[in-house]
């Protein structure tokens, strides 16, 4: 992907500036933008994030206002690029655009978001934006970039939310019987029926409290349905947090090495019949990096081509750059060895694959260049399962992947201490809880040492040859 230019003249008798003069405070967020985006966010600031060829993208201007504009008024990126298309002070603020300007699909702003994660410089867009509002004297009040309202209001809708999606996807994967048995339960004004934030003055803290207090309630209502049973896999996922008994989606042991090998045997057949060769290969050498290399999805999706080393250590290693932190305290990168053949995988994806997507850093790339989303890591893993035929309690996630990479290792005798370094995990604690050996993981720890120790003393005895 190319980058796009921002659009610098416009007809005064459509644009959003004819309008807006006059109306829009001078003093507001919008107008600061208005007046200062083409300043603050100019064309080179984005350049590294793009590579020379390929298709245009969205303006980076623009995308940062709207970055900026969401972030302030606490929206989804659904709803911040349907403000774009038809609030015209959002246009207003991205330099005074026509009218009848075009919108852009929010999966923009989930790249754009991947881009700046990958860069030197992830916050220069609200470093920016906080520098204008300081200098316009914004700082200090409600709804502006750093002020604690703002923070305590976008922190509540991410609450809200979460817990509002978790109880709507709770209803609709439950049977008809489980639906009205939770449904009996709930106790807020709500069908949960429809997406989106409830009505609430998210500026009020009193407000705010009603409303999680209410969520909250009835989510704990919901889990105390739920605890203690046995359920079908789809539902089984939202009481995971809570029931911790033999039976939990997160504590069932992960798929076998021979369920793995099954299923990595499918993708390799579907590369030959796959009507689009890239993407059918492309998905092959992603999971089978997630398995061998025990990487998180985002982990995966933030990979550039530049982080795989085939000349580090005997077998070659990633630089995961982006590896998750413990307690919010940033990024930890680690290096990562490409065990089981995953650098010969590797090899053959960079010399056969790559070049057929276009040309960009980013290592499993889409077909526009851009870098994957876990939640399209995710879907894609599904599709894939469904394409295989197998029922859905053989399914598993890209995290199972991880979980098998754990348990797998150490049920073939790696050390605990190594499988933790090769997760990226805190403490050997945390690795713990991802290993979950097989049934037959203590008969098979038997036989081995015997037939270990049954060797050695047939060797002692024998002699020196």
């Amino acid at each position: 992907m190319t980058l796009g230019l921002t659009p610098t003249q416009g007809d005064l008798f459509r644009t959003s500036a004819a309008y807006c003069e006059g109306r829009v405070a001078p003093e507001s967020i919008y107008a600061v933008l208005h007046r200062e985006c083409f300043v603050l966010f100019p064309d080179e600031m984005f350049s590294d994030l793009f590579t020379d060829v390929g298709r245009r993208s969205v303006p980076p201007m623009i995308v940062a206002v709207v970055m900026v504009l969401q972030r302030i008024e606490g929206c989804s990126d659904r709803e911040a690029v349907d403000r774009f298309s038809f609030d015209v002070r959002w246009k207003y603020a991205a330099g005074g655009l026509d009218f009848d300007y075009p919108g852009f699909v929010h999966t923009v702003l989930v790249d754009m978001r991947a881009r700046l994660a990958r860069s030197a410089r992830p916050d220069r867009i609200f470093e920016a934006a906080l520098a204008a509002a300081k200098a316009a004297g914004l700082v200090g009040r409600k709804r502006i970039l750093d002020s604690t309202p703002l923070y305590d209001a976008v922190a509540t809708m991410d609450t809200v939310t979460l817990l509002r999606s978790a109880i709507r996807g709770l209803l609709r994967v439950a049977d008809a019987d489980l639906e009205v048995e939770l449904r009996g339960r709930l106790v807020r004004d709500d069908d949960y029926v429809t997406a989106g934030k409830p009505v609430c003055d998210f500026d009020d803290p009193a407000a705010r409290k009603d409303l999680v207090d209410g969520l909250a309630k009835d989510a704990y209502a919901l889990l105390r349905v739920l605890d203690g049973r046995r359920l079908d896999v789809s539902v089984e996922q939202f009481n995971a947090s809570r029931h911790v008994g033999d039976d939990s989606s997160d504590l069932l042991p992960p798929p076998t090495p021979e369920r793995v090998a099954e299923f990595f045997e499918f993708l390799k057949t579907r590369i030959a019949t796959a009507r689009k060769y890239g993407p059918a290969a492309r998905d092959y050498a992603l999971f089978r990096t997630l398995y061998h290399a025990g990487l998180r999805a985002d982990e995966s999706a933030m990979l550039d081509r530049a982080d795989v080393h085939f000349g580090r250590g005997p077998f070659g290693k990633l630089h995961v750059r982006f590896g998750k932190a413990a307690h919010t305290s940033g990024p930890r990168p680690r290096w990562v060895p490409m065990l089981d053949g995953l650098d010969l995988v590797l090899r053959w994806f960079l010399n056969d694959v790559r070049g057929r997507f276009p040309d960009s850093a980013v290592l499993f790339a889409d077909e526009s260049g851009g870098a994957l989303h876990r939640g399209t890591i995710r879907n894609r893993l599904r599709r894939l399962m469904e394409l295989e035929g197998r029922p859905a309690t053989d399914w598993f996630s890209p995290h199972a992947l991880r979980r098998a990479c754990a348990t797998h290792n150490y049920e073939r005798g790696v050390d605990l201490v190594a499988i933790q370094q090769l997760l990226g995990h805190w403490t050997v604690g945390s690795t713990m809880r991802y290993v979950r050996p097989s049934a037959t993981f203590i008969e098979d720890a038997y036989r081995r040492a015997v037939t270990s120790t049954v060797n050695e003393l047939s060797v002692r005895e024998e002699g020196p040859v």
